[in-house]
């Protein structure tokens, strides 16, 4: 699905790079559901990455409608190359998520790591990876969810 910017027509300087970098980008689900990246303008522009739907993975036969992954207001523009790696990251950290959910014992319910359960350590996948505020440093931290953070360093820093 591609890229829904809503507001206006005279975005500001910020959405105009982010949805340019992201215009092409298609995220995909395990489940085959579309994923809608959208877009809201302002002098913060903020990334809204949802599902019309997602099935409960303890009740498959509750359905969550307009589930949203997360809300990321994007501080700045990285460039286009590390906004894709970016995003890629982040949705890599919300798969972690989800696959957590899938781990379980003795039916649907028992999960050993439960990523809804305190402490939420090990739901890094996705707290990481979708910062509620993108910014150098929490860049750094969603590409570390996939790579090594001293990679994740020199990507951000344009070595990598």
């Amino acid at each position: 699905m591609q890229l829904e910017v809503d507001g206006g027509d005279g975005w500001s300087a910020l959405t105009r790079l982010w949805a340019a970098a992201l215009n092409d980008v298609v995220v995909r689900h395990p489940t085959g559901e579309p994923v809608r990246l959208v877009l809201v303008d302002a002098e913060c522009p903020v990334l809204r990455i949802q599902l019309d739907q997602q099935r409960d993975s303890r009740d498959p036969s509750n359905v969550f409608k307009r589930f949203i992954y997360s809300n990321v207001r994007l501080s700045y523009f990285p460039g286009v190359k590390l906004a894709r790696e970016w995003l890629a990251a982040a949705w890599g950290g919300a798969m972690q998520h989800e696959a957590l959910e899938l781990v379980t014992v003795g039916g649907l319910k028992e999960r050993p790591l439960d990523p809804h359960e305190p402490p939420f350590a090990y739901d890094r996948g996705l707290r990481d990876g979708m910062p509620t505020d993108l910014n150098p440093a929490t860049l750094i931290q969603a590409l570390a969810v996939v790579m090594p953070t001293d990679a994740a360093v020199a990507l951000a820093h344009g070595d990598g």
